[in-house]
């Protein structure tokens, strides 16, 4: 389903019960001729401790085990930081 995204959009956000996570919504876009498609999104939190969780469904939350899930997840906080950093460096210097 992912495989069909040709951009992603980062949402930050908070949730109910989880004070301290850095929570952030990430949207898999498809865009082509100028119409854009959700093809999947996911809802992940991050812990100062580096545990990731994962929303399955309303208020709750799978902590990730798996390895790869883990990396897949650290990736997407790190590219929407990175972002983050570039949009303010372009504020500042334009």
């Amino acid at each position: 389903m992912f495989d069909k995204a040709n951009s992603v959009v980062y949402r930050s956000g908070t949730a109910h019960g989880l004070d301290g996570y850095d929570v952030m919504q990430v949207v898999y876009l498809n865009e082509e001729n100028g119409t854009r498609q959700i093809v999947g999104s996911v809802v992940i939190a991050r812990h100062p401790d580096g545990t990731i969780l994962r929303n399955i469904d309303l208020n709750k939350w799978e902590k990730l085990t798996d390895e790869k899930d883990v990396k897949r997840c650290q990736k997407c906080f790190d590219d929407r930081d990175k972002a983050a950093v570039e949009k303010a460096s372009a504020v500042h210097i334009g």
